[in-house]
């Protein structure tokens, strides 16, 4: 894992658990465009997720993580629940 990485991934989701969906979005869609691996990935769409107040992003954020992860049990309890 890049420090860079690592380091947005920290950032976005300190943000996101804080309820801060502007700075969250900014570190974790900034991480995306890095070299992240595919679980750094999953993380960043989940806490997406998390922060959006947009459905149907929602919605896509947590079916991506699905589609590379189908048994990701907060994923698809917070699809059923949207």
């Amino acid at each position: 894992m890049s420090e860079a990485v690592r380091d947005l991934l920290v950032r976005g989701t300190v943000a996101a658990r804080a309820g801060d969906e502007k700075e969250a979005t900014f570190f974790l869609k900034w991480m995306l465009d890095l070299d992240a691996d595919l679980d750094q990935r999953i993380e960043a769409w989940y806490w997406l997720s998390k922060v959006s107040s947009d459905i149907k992003e929602k919605r896509n954020y947590l079916e991506d993580i699905l589609a590379y992860q189908p048994f990701h049990l907060l994923a698809r309890r917070d699809l059923t629940g949207s």
